[in-house]
């Protein structure tokens, strides 16, 4: 939620590109953080690892991805890929459900 915020403030200060390379270098010193408190299991480090992570996410390649498509792209193209993207999300569902029951009908079903 901070990093909205602080999103909301930023952008048209700093710019999306900016935002997405602070957002993707800041994911990664949180998860370094993590990683690096890994034998001494201390918490505090984890917890902080993680609220880096989740606040530079927010802030920068969470929504600015999505708002990068529009802005660099022709019209047409946006649209075309929108509506790609938006045909593919319907159609995934529907495929997954018809081929899942191939696998049980091909090797049988799971021993327990």
């Amino acid at each position: 939620m901070i990093g909205f915020v602080i999103k909301l403030y930023a952008v048209d200060r700093v710019g999306r590109i900016q935002l997405q390379i602070i957002g993707f270098i800041g994911m990664a010193i949180g998860m370094l953080v993590v990683a690096l408190s890994g034998d001494q299991s201390t918490t505090s480090f984890v917890i902080a690892g993680f609220i880096i992570f989740n606040l530079t996410v927010n802030l920068g390649p969470n929504a600015t991805t999505y708002l990068l498509l529009p802005r660099c792209t022709p019209p047409g193209c946006a649209a075309l890929g929108m509506a790609s993207r938006r045909h593919a999300e319907k159609a995934e569902p529907r495929s997954g459900l018809s081929s899942s029951p191939l696998p049980q009908v091909t090797s049988g079903p799971a021993e327990p």
